[in-house]
């Protein structure tokens, strides 16, 4: 499974340049060769806010309802948040998506912000560098 983190699917919902192309490719490339794509339950809020503020235009709950009909939608519980607060990484929502990515077994993660990952022990790549790794 590939983990999406927030900013990839806020790429892919609103269209952001340059950004979106990438993320649409990879999510593509995942749905054509049947392999799963997931995103912590904790993104969903984040995206609301995110997409109600500064993409009004956009139908927020349509859009929602539609990426989760094709990226699985994987639960953060009490002992990843626990993980995430005690931990030393400087920002608790980013260790919170990795310890979910790392509950579920995620083989990558892909973020626009890797530096934000780097203290995971799963491989972290941009949606360009995995485009042009696995398309190309």
């Amino acid at each position: 499974m590939t983990f999406l983190d927030t900013n990839i699917c806020l790429d892919l919902l609103a269209k952001r340049s340059p950004w979106h192309e990438d993320a649409e490719q990879l999510v593509a490339f995942h749905i054509k060769k049947s392999m799963k794509l997931g995103v912590s339950t904790i993104s969903i809020p984040i995206l609301t806010f995110l997409l109600k503020r500064y993409h009004k235009e956009i139908d927020t709950k349509n859009v929602l309802c539609n990426l989760i009909k094709f990226i699985g939608l994987l639960d953060v519980n009490r002992k990843m948040t626990e993980a995430a607060i005690n931990s030393t990484w400087k920002d608790i929502e980013d260790c919170m998506q990795y310890e979910c990515a790392r509950y579920h077994n995620a083989l990558m993660i892909i973020t626009r912000n890797k530096q934000d990952f780097n203290q995971s022990e799963i491989p972290v790549m941009t949606s360009a560098e995995w485009v042009k790794e696995f398309c190309n």
